[in-house]
């Protein structure tokens, strides 16, 4: 494992799946980091499912948490289900866990949001550089470094400032105010670039027992869908609504306790399969959140020392259960250009047009990838949702004639192109189909038996 001891320092904001993540890749690379998270605790036991696919997964095996995470959702799904308006099975999709570890070396497994970030947090090896109710209120930066400002009055001094703190983010909104100074404003004009189409009630519920083990349920409707994966005695949902019209900027609403005992008055008889309703899985609710989803990819991710990732960058609609699994990603690509440019350092601090020029990488890199994600959703979730009467009857009629492998190739075939950390070596998983960065470094011990 190539390792850097390097007094560069990366600010994180930010505590998340996302700035976790972050903070475990730059240790495993050996560069310095603080993370700041504005709530007093790091793993709350809030939010919804997480599901892990294999690209994210692959990620999180080269950090040594991905047996860990496994354990913790109980099992893997084994199988995809498509579903109509009466919660009939239009096609399902057997042994789908099998296929994924045949193919890519890894299942797809939903477990807690909280359960996920415990596993990132235990792994860090000095918690001291993760402080809690820090609020970052404004960023500063000169030529030679990056100051972030928290509510408190603290003032933290750094090389870069990272912000993995999510769609409303403060480190986005710094970024655009130094960019308006220096009369670059339209270049960062970010007000209508993550429009709201759609809005979704997620939870995690448990003793639904009508709902197997195992599967994972689509069910489409006319103007709204879910998603349901299990797991150990839990079921992570999804009900995702459409609005009717594109909301920009100010105008996309907010929800409150009204707003949310009206979409399920509204939907509690829905039928999820042809044995359990909606309003089942919402009595036995542990937690849920009810929010417009924001949907888009930004077309400027750094202004001078400043960068943002995740969510704060690129926000994906929840059907391709990407979103977690892009910012891990993304994370990853970040630590991949900075352990670049950092190995090739002859100084101890490295000028601004080399962190641009590794930013500007990352950049290249991710948006074509994470642009392509969000169109394959957003297409998706349109058809889930039947959003016009000749996209139901497509539906209903070209669904259960499906070829699985055609449905297989068109799922996986997202995977291929994910990136992964090219500082830390790769576990010997078995698998059949190369991802793009392995096919450039042959020598990867994929685990493979020899040809």
């Amino acid at each position: 494992m190539d390792s850097l001891h390097h007094p560069f320092k990366v600010l994180i904001v930010g505590g998340g799946i996302c700035g976790l993540s972050l903070a475990l890749m730059l240790q495993e690379a050996g560069i310095d980091f603080q993370l700041f998270e504005a709530y007093p605790e790091v793993t709350p036991a809030v939010g919804a499912g997480i599901a892990l696919l294999p690209n994210g997964n692959r990620i999180l095996d080269q950090l040594g948490c991905y047996e860990e995470m496994l354990r913790n959702a109980g099992h893997a799904i084994n199988a995809v289900c498509i579903r109509g308006p009466d919660g009939g099975p239009l096609w399902t999709f057997e042994k789908a866990d099998q296929r994924s570890i045949e193919r890519h070396g890894y299942p797809m497994f939903f477990c807690d949001r909280q359960r996920v970030l415990d596993v990132l947090y235990s792994r860090l090896r000095d918690l001291s550089k993760v402080l809690t109710k820090k609020r970052v209120v404004r960023i500063e930066q000169t030529e030679d470094e990056a100051h972030i400002i928290v509510k408190d009055g603290s003032v933290y001094t750094g090389d870069v400032v990272i912000g993995a703190d999510g769609v409303n983010s403060v480190v986005r909104h710094e970024l655009r105010r130094h960019a308006v100074e220096k009369g670059l404003g339209s270049d960062y004009d970010d007000d209508n670039a993550m429009p709201a189409n759609y809005a979704c009630m997620f939870g995690i519920s448990t003793g639904v027992p009508r709902l197997a083990v195992g599967p994972m349920h689509f069910v489409c409707n006319e103007g709204f869908s879910y998603v349901i994966g299990t797991g150990s005695n839990r079921q992570y949902w999804f009900l995702i609504e459409n609005l009717g019209k594109t909301y920009r900027g100010q105008d996309i609403p907010k929800f409150g306790s009204d707003d949310l005992e009206q979409m399920v008055r509204k939907h509690w008889n829905d039928r999820l399969t042809t044995e359990v309703c909606f309003g089942e899985l919402y009595e036995s609710r542990n937690t849920i959140v009810y929010t417009p989803l924001r949907e888009g990819v930004l077309k400027n991710w750094h202004f001078g020392r400043v960068l943002t990732i995740g969510d704060a960058s690129h926000k994906l609609l929840p059907l391709l259960a990407q979103g977690g699994n892009s910012a891990i990603e993304s994370a990853a690509c970040l630590t991949n250009c900075l352990f670049e440019v950092l190995k090739c350092s002859r100084s101890d601090r490295l000028p601004l047009e080399q962190i641009t020029a590794a930013f500007r990488k990352l950049q290249n890199i991710r948006i074509p990838r994470v642009t392509a994600l969000a169109k394959l959703a957003s297409g998706q979730q349109r058809l889930d949702a039947m959003i016009t009467p000749e996209i139901k009857a497509l539906v209903m009629e070209r669904v259960p004639k499906l070829v699985p492998e055609n449905f297989y190739e068109k799922w996986h075939g997202i995977y291929d192109s994910a990136v992964s950390l090219s500082m830390l070596p790769m576990p010997a998983r078995p698998r059949k189909s190369l991802y793009y960065d392995e096919i450039s470094h042959p020598g990867v011990d994929l685990g493979r038996p020899k040809l």
